[in-house]
């Protein structure tokens, strides 16, 4: 039987670097302290898919000491069963998938909560900082998907949400996610955001709080090559999910341009910490995945550096797009720009001695 509160899930596999702070940072919410509060409210449930390190013994620490905290323990079996493993002993009203190794305001299952009772939301959000090594700065992306000062959207109406691709940062009305049938996909060891793309579009409204309320840790590692081809499976279930049940012709434009212009290009932009060997193999991967599942006219949509890098790309001139890249994160910065005249006006020479002329991607 469901309460009226909060299922907090928290799955980990070898984070005992990182779990106590997370435990912790929901120990310390407001919420316990709130008028909506009674001792069944909040329910956290510590899945642990199989660690060798420290973390069964911290998580087991925190079981022991709180009766609303449970500790499950499975084989190794990955980031999503443990997810759906986790909802299956969840009876909250409310669903919340918190990552192991991020933290969250002192307030946001209270704003959360508050703000989903009030508007009646299948789905609220929150603004993401992204954070690691003691630096925390609000997340580029997440000043797209929040641009509307308007607090309770739908897809429908702000294509924009489909920035807000993180489960970790919303709170799920459980009933909600059960009618629905959601799940998350087993058969990928990275999040399933095609799960999240489906709450987006099926809920009656998203609300929104517009206030850094959710801290990512940012991982120090650059993605693996697998790790990309994981998360281009999810995103063609993504345009399948759209091409079978939605039909919309704009809809799909805009997801293909936000590809373009967030995922797809951050893997292109991360070229330049990679070896040349694995580089190319990583582009022969992207340019496959865009000439079967993006329209290219749609990359007329984006700036003209960005343009270019699809268009070397391609054409598979990889050594001209790596030339853009070292220009673009290098030399670019490292120049003083201004502009004059509605001319764009480099201080520093800094095209002279560079194969890459300014005038092959930016019109002046």
């Amino acid at each position: 039987m469901m309460n009226s509160g909060i299922s907090i899930i928290i799955p980990f596999y070898n984070s005992d670097e990182y779990l106590e702070k997370c435990i912790i940072s929901v120990l310390n919410q407001t919420i316990f302290n709130s008028d909506c509060y009674d001792e069944n409210f909040i329910q956290v449930i510590l899945i642990d898919d199989g660690s060798t390190d420290n973390s069964s013994k911290i998580a087991k620490k925190y079981a022991e000491k709180y009766n609303f905290i449970e500790y499950h323990y499975q084989n190794h079996q990955g980031l999503n069963n443990s997810y759906n493993n986790g909802a299956a002993f969840a009876n909250g009203k409310y669903l919340s998938f918190l990552n192991a190794n991020d933290n969250i305001s002192r307030d946001f299952y209270e704003d959360m909560y508050k703000l989903a009772e009030r508007n009646c939301s299948d789905l609220t959000t929150s603004f993401v900082c992204d954070f690691n090594y003691g630096k925390c700065e609000n997340s580029n992306i997440y000043k797209t998907a929040f641009l509307h000062e308007e607090h309770v959207l739908t897809i429908k109406k702000s294509f924009d949400l489909l920035y807000d691709n993180l489960l970790n940062n919303k709170l799920i009305r459980h009933s909600f996610f059960k009618e629905n049938n959601l799940n998350f996909c087993e058969k990928n060891e990275h999040q399933d955001f095609s799960t999240v793309f489906k709450m987006q579009y099926l809920a009656n409204s998203i609300s929104m709080i517009n206030q850094p309320s959710y801290f990512l840790r940012i991982p120090d590692k650059i993605e693996s090559n697998e790790d990309i081809k994981d998360k281009l499976s999810i995103m063609r279930a993504i345009d399948e999910f759209i091409k079978e049940n939605i039909n919309d012709s704009e809809l799909q434009q805009f997801n293909e341009i936000k590809w373009l212009k967030a995922d797809l290009m951050k893997y292109i932009d991360d070229l330049i910490f990679l070896p040349k060997k694995d580089s190319k193999l990583r582009l022969d991967i992207i340019k496959d995945f865009i000439e079967n599942y993006i329209d290219l006219n749609n990359i007329g949509n984006l700036n003209e550096i960005d343009q270019q890098k699809y268009n070397y790309l391609l054409n598979s001139e990889y050594e001209k797009l790596f030339d853009l890249l070292r220009f673009v994160n290098f030399d670019l910065e490292s120049s003083n720009l201004n502009t004059e005249n509605s001319s764009t006006v480099v201080e520093n020479d800094v095209f002279t001695n560079h194969s890459v002329k300014i005038d092959q991607f930016i019109k002046v």
